[in-house]
């Protein structure tokens, strides 16, 4: 097939999403190839898809079921871009699909490999916003992240951890505004304050002065401490 043809030299990738774009069905051809080749143009189509579902969800909607399915796929790209592509498309879910693999998506935060348990909480804003009786579940989810055990080239990785901690305060900050459980998510924010990864504890003071929650952080932590109001303030 032309496509097929195309996809082994790979095309320009956008050049490819406009076609999709103008000829929906090209989406079943790209399905079967992800799950049929054994070669890496499947990442490619995944990305395709991935991008398409960016910008038309409603395109790929169709196809919900086929994409569910990929992400038990053995192989992480594919899992990874099938994780997004779903997140994607709960914009335009009103048959419920999405419901009926939201215990089988959030499960994968527990996956050993972190990259995997990343693009969920990654994406994980998207389906709070438009699923919002999801809300208290996932944030819940998401609240476990730290008793979580990750690895890293097969050995459990503290460092790891306190990485998707940080995705989980950018997570966070996407839906703080309209979540059931903000005393819960501010005092999970406020542990990461003395994180030992920087970045991540910086993270969590920007968290805490955006939402306006840097009063309530120095009046509980500057008793013991009388410099740490003024380090606050001079930020």
């Amino acid at each position: 097939m032309e496509h097929t043809r195309r996809l082994a030299e790979k095309s320009d990738i956008n050049e490819f999403v406009t076609e999709v774009l103008r000829e929906p069905a090209m989406i079943s051809e790209l399905i079967d190839i992800i799950t049929t080749d054994k070669t890496s143009i499947r990442f490619f189509c995944t990305k395709v898809i991935r991008l398409t579902s960016e910008q038309h969800p409603d395109i790929v909607f169709p196809y919900f079921n086929a994409i569910a399915k990929l992400i038990e796929s053995n192989n992480s790209f594919i899992k990874w871009d099938a994780i997004a592509i779903i997140s994607n498309l709960v914009c335009v879910d009103s048959m419920g699909k999405y419901d009926l693999i939201h215990q089988e998506y959030f499960d994968l935060i527990k996956e050993p490999k972190m990259i995997t348990a990343a693009t969920v909480v990654g994406n994980a804003w998207k389906i709070v916003m438009h699923k919002p009786h999801f809300e208290s579940d996932i944030t819940k989810r998401l609240l476990s992240v730290p008793d979580i055990l990750y690895y890293s080239k097969g050995n459990p990785s503290p460092e790891c951890n306190n990485v998707m901690c940080g995705h989980v305060i950018d997570c966070f900050d996407k839906y703080y505004s309209v979540s059931k459980s903000r005393d819960e998510i501010c005092n999970f924010v406020k542990q990461l304050l003395g994180n030992t990864r920087k970045q991540v504890a910086r993270k969590a003071e920007s968290f805490l002065k955006k939402h306006h929650l840097c009063e309530r952080q120095v009046h509980t932590d500057c008793e013991s401490d009388p410099t740490r109001k003024q380090k606050n303030y001079e930020r």
